[in-house]
């Protein structure tokens, strides 16, 4: 990939989350996936964790009930904005069962259940590159959370950059997180990686093979923004692991998402 099309694209993805951040918002209040929070699980009481591409927040959701100090960072102001409005500073939404959390706490303007955050904790957010984690002045993270984020960065040398963005802030032995969708397993978009990567054999596509556009539609069905994807295999994640010099402790996958643990 060239270094235009590279900046285009990096360009897109940003001004896609502006554009969408209000809906993104509204679609991820769902329900954490299993998998994600077995995954976050693994954080316990007195660990650092930073959540890189947060989004509106909801990773923070698996945390309720730990005294961590958590950081979520995102690029987009918008979404940043979406996670602090949704989990105030004084309190994050309980993981435990409605009838539970009506006894412990109060209801959210939403109509979700809240419970007091434990002093003992810290959670905030707020807005950070993941190309430009070195003007964080926080490091020595225990665990560092990168869910659906790499596959919106065009270009190895990108994805590179970031994952040492991100081995930079771990202390030693700190661990990696990290997920990105599983896009050959879904018909779809299967579809449109073929479609993309004859119309690079062709020469009328400047994007590397595996890499797919997509629009973003609203609740209405509106395409209202396009979206840039790269899809991974776990070859290709492999190699990225071994190029930013990680150790995989895990690599897995399922229908919909690849998962890495990766040790500094």
């Amino acid at each position: 990939m060239d270094k235009q099309t590279e900046k285009n694209l990096l360009y897109l993805v940003k001004r896609n989350y502006e554009e969408i951040a209000e809906d993104f918002d509204t679609t991820r209040k769902k329900q954490l996936w299993p998998e994600l929070i077995k995954l976050a699980g693994m954080v316990k009481d007195g660990d650092r964790a930073l959540d890189v591409g947060c989004g509106n927040g909801r990773l923070a959701e698996a945390f309720s009930e730990k005294n961590i100090e958590y950081i979520g960072v995102d690029s987009s102001k918008k979404l940043v904005e979406a996670a602090r409005k949704n989990f105030p500073d004084s309190r994050l939404p309980t993981c435990l069962p409605d009838r539970l959390a009506g006894q412990a706490g109060l209801r959210g303007n939403d109509g979700r259940e809240w419970v007091p955050r434990n002093d003992n904790g810290s959670y905030k957010f707020q807005i950070a590159d993941i190309l430009e984690l070195d003007k964080l002045p926080e490091k020595d993270f225990d665990y560092i959370f990168c869910i659906a984020v790499l596959h919106h960065l065009p270009g190895d040398d990108l994805r590179i950059k970031a994952l040492k963005q991100i081995k930079n802030k771990l202390k030693p032995g700190g661990k990696i997180v990290l997920t990105v969708w599983n896009l050959w397993s879904r018909p779809k978009f299967r579809k449109l990686i073929l479609k993309y990567a004859f119309l690079k054999i062709i020469g009328l596509n400047k994007m590397d093979f595996g890499d797919i556009l997509f629009a973003w539609k609203n609740n209405k069905g509106e395409k209202i923004s396009q979206r840039y994807y790269h899809a991974f295999s776990k070859n290709e994640l492999k190699k990225l692991a071994a190029r930013a010099e990680f150790k995989i402790e895990k690599l897995y996958q399922d229908k919909y998402n690849y998962y890495l643990i990766l040790e500094k």
